[in-house]
């Protein structure tokens, strides 16, 4: 993950990088369950799965196109997407992980990752949905047409 590049920060937090090297070191393996709980907002972080794999975000990868954000309220970490100039692309380009892929080793978070791209699938991803934004997009000035298409080389 390097030594990160902060960009902003809080008044009670650290100005060295030694928050960012702790949580990075940790992250970078299994760990506990109690440590995930402890160190990530699990939550936003099984919607920003569950969405950018919704999306086909495959850009992301370890140090890049995300910005991780250390609340200093909850001392929580959290991803934010960012860089998001690839979607929808045929190919692959990037492993589309962000290194927090090792909380879904835990049955538990696996599970509760899999609720919330459930969740969200019912809530966004339906016909009706889809043709909503479809639509709205369709009537936008300088609207283009949407093409999706599957590569008979990566299956359906």
């Amino acid at each position: 993950w390097g030594g990160g590049d902060k960009k902003n920060q809080g008044p009670t937090q650290t100005t060295s990088t030694s928050d960012w090297d702790a949580f990075a070191g940790g992250a970078s393996w299994a760990n506990t369950a109690a440590w995930w709980t402890d160190n990530v907002d699990l939550q936003r972080y099984f919607s920003f799965r569950s969405i950018n794999r919704a999306v086909n975000n495959h850009d992301l990868r370890d140090g890049w196109n995300y910005y991780a954000y250390h609340d200093p309220e909850t001392d929580l970490w959290t991803i934010i997407p960012w860089d998001v100039d690839m979607l929808w692309r045929v190919t692959t380009h990037w492993s589309g992980v962000c290194n927090l892929q090792n909380s879904l080793n835990h049955s538990q978070f696996l599970i509760g990752y899999q609720n919330r791209g459930r969740e969200l699938q019912d809530l966004l991803l339906t016909g009706e949905q889809i043709g909503q934004l479809v639509d709205g997009r369709r009537h936008q000035p300088g609207g283009h047409a949407i093409s999706v298409r599957c590569s008979p080389k990566h299956g359906t």
